[in-house]
């Protein structure tokens, strides 16, 4: 009973968080294997409650009991796509694309292609910029409605991707019928790339995306030696702490200035020469 209380107290501070505009997104980069420019980021929501910074993994499993992460959701798109606008004349920034995570409720929603379409349109925002990632199991929980919902974002010009792949019970049947782009390979193979299943299971990943017009994206990178074999096997781009943390938008100017200036140190001097360094894609 205590336990279904505090549940029910978190969820309805988080309505009125969601309502008075206490959240905010915080950015982390998205590089390319080989250069390491940053083609792009994923906005992360956190919940500024008071001086708290309440991290995602507290507050939205709560929010995934009701009807509040759709709210959320729409909080967290119309915010990203906002910030999107806000960025295009920047530089360094202007052509960075954006992904979003939404819930498996969310994708089964009939409101969500408008609801995009609305954002993009409001904001001004090319839809080549917004990538939209989902989960496996939200894919799984209707297959049929969410390949229609997806395809019709994907006839929009936004991207598509498979967050966290790898971890559910998608068959290859089941992803060359789906409208994708991306391929996020699990955190959990990453941390374990030394073992050899993990290793050979993140080259059949690799190999399955390149083989359907894929881009596979290894996320939760966190040293040198890790990106050094994830390049080896052929991982377009790379996502964690090792390229950095998620930032507010206010420090990814500087941000992508220092990890452009760290890329240029590690490319031969002809790509130096060519300009390779931060870029969109």
């Amino acid at each position: 009973r205590d336990e279904v209380n505090r549940l029910t107290i978190v969820e309805s501070r988080l309505h009125d968080a969601i309502r008075d505009d206490h959240l905010e997104l915080h950015y982390q980069q998205v590089v390319d294997g080989a250069t390491g420019a940053t083609l792009g980021v994923e906005a992360l929501v956190r919940w500024r409650d008071g001086a708290t910074l309440v991290p995602p993994d507290l507050f939205i499993p709560i929010a995934e009991r009701s009807e509040l992460i759709l709210e959320l959701d729409r909080w967290v798109l119309d915010a990203a796509v906002a910030q999107a606008a806000r960025w295009a004349n920047e530089p360094r920034l202007g052509h960075l694309t954006f992904a979003v995570n939404l819930s498996s409720r969310h994708v089964l929603a009939r409101s969500l292609v408008g609801q995009i379409r609305s954002a993009l349109a409001r904001h001004r925002v090319d839809p080549s910029r917004l990538i939209i990632e989902v989960t496996e199991s939200a894919l799984l929980n209707d297959l049929e409605a969410a390949a229609e919902t997806l395809g019709q974002l994907r006839a929009m010009g936004v991207c598509v991707a498979i967050d966290d792949f790898g971890t559910g019970y998608t068959s290859i049947a089941h992803l060359r019928g789906l409208p994708i782009d991306i391929l996020k390979i699990d955190r959990s193979f990453v941390s374990n790339i030394d073992r050899f299943d993990d290793r050979t299971l993140i080259k059949l990943i690799v190999e399955t995306g390149h083989l359907l017009g894929c881009v596979v994206i290894a996320e939760g990178v966190e040293t040198p030696h890790q990106e050094a074999v994830l390049r080896s096997l052929g991982v377009d781009q790379i996502q964690g702490y090792l390229i950095g943390p998620p930032i507010p938008p206010s420090e990814m100017v500087i941000a992508l200035a220092r990890g452009a200036l760290v890329a240029a140190e590690q490319l031969p001097t002809s790509g130096i020469a060519q300009g390779v360094g931060v870029s969109g894609r």
